[in-house]
């Protein structure tokens, strides 16, 4: 993530805050009963696993104040997992 120039750091922004925006409106899906916890789970699990990149990590830190309160609460509190490509 450092050595990405400007304009590449923009489109990474870009892209993964609007994972975590999909990510959130789950959230409150999920919050008022209108997701099915087997659905929310596999949201959990991939949030879970992304943030522990430091890509995803980073833009989390820097944007994090673009979402509500209950869902910045829930996504600094969860337990990482390790990304795995395979």
């Amino acid at each position: 993530y450092d050595d990405l120039d400007e304009s590449e750091k923009f489109f990474v922004h870009a892209r993964t805050v609007n994972i975590f925006r999909v990510i959130e409106e789950a959230f409150v899906h999920q919050q008022e009963g209108r997701l099915d916890n087997r659905y929310w789970m596999g949201f959990r699990r991939y949030l879970s696993s992304i943030l522990s990149t430091p890509g995803f990590r980073q833009v989390w830190e820097n944007r994090k104040h673009y979402f509500h309160d209950e869902f910045q609460e829930f996504v600094d509190n969860l337990e990482t997992t390790e990304w795995k490509f395979d």
